[in-house]
């Protein structure tokens, strides 16, 4: 009863791990997307901007080479100069807006960027490190209840598997960077794997439980093929 407890408090942990990891992420994307769209409209607003005073010009030149003949009537030539004047006046009056918005908007910008990117990720931190330490203590406690004959590869251990295998190939920091190498034969493994529940692991990594004897996809890690080969006994995940 004492271990369903243990594993039970570490799922707890596990899930809050998850959902900060989600909202860190979802934040930081909808603070990334106002950012952009932010700079969007202002790379616009010059733009339109820059192309209404070249059209003024044109058009005020257009009118003066035209009130330069005294037997034209320039009135079209007037018009045209006062409509890229409204224009202008009232992308300025849009500029303005906009700058006074962002100027409102940017300090609770910065003061959730600051918390998302400072105090949460700290508790990430410490969040993992809490959850490695249990997971540490609870391995212990696990190999000293089940013994050295206990056996975990079965239906449920291939299918947790899998799905580990499946959420990490993609951003795992030992399959990415020096070791994207190994993600490329993992990916090809996968494709040949079908529908089949077992992935062939990669000649260089393994998959193993953090704590052993409890098959859920969360509980597994990536480790390096020898960590698990030269494993003696029970302690062979």
């Amino acid at each position: 009863m004492a271990g369903k407890i243990y594993v039970r408090d570490l799922e707890i942990l596990l899930n809050l791990q998850t959902e900060l990891s989600q909202f860190n992420y979802g934040t930081n994307k909808v603070l990334g997307d106002v950012a952009r769209g932010i700079a969007d409209t202002k790379e616009f607003l010059k733009s339109r901007i820059g192309y209404w005073n070249a059209e003024l010009r044109r058009r005020e030149a257009a009118l003066r080479a035209c009130q330069s003949d005294p037997d034209r009537n320039c009135r079209s030539e007037a018009v045209a100069v006062r409509q890229a004047h409204e224009a202008l006046e009232k992308l300025s009056k849009l500029n303005s807006r906009l700058e006074q918005a962002v100027g409102e908007y940017m300090p609770n910008h910065n003061r959730l960027n600051d918390l998302i990117n400072g105090k949460i990720s700290k508790a990430k931190g410490d969040l993992q490190r809490s959850i490695e330490k249990y997971q540490d203590y609870l391995a212990q406690v696990t190999l000293s209840q089940k013994g050295s004959g206990y056996r975990t590869h079965n239906y449920e251990f291939q299918k947790e598997r899998r799905k580990f295998i499946l959420n990490t190939v993609k951003e795992h920091p030992a399959l990415t960077n020096d070791g994207s190498h190994i993600r490329g034969e993992l990916e090809t493994n996968i494709r040949q794997s079908g529908e089949k529940w077992y992935i062939r692991s990669p000649k260089e990594m393994h998959v193993g439980h953090r704590i052993p004897g409890w098959n859920h996809w969360s509980n597994f890690r990536w480790e390096g093929a020898y960590e698990n080969s030269y494993r003696g006994g029970k302690y062979k995940r």
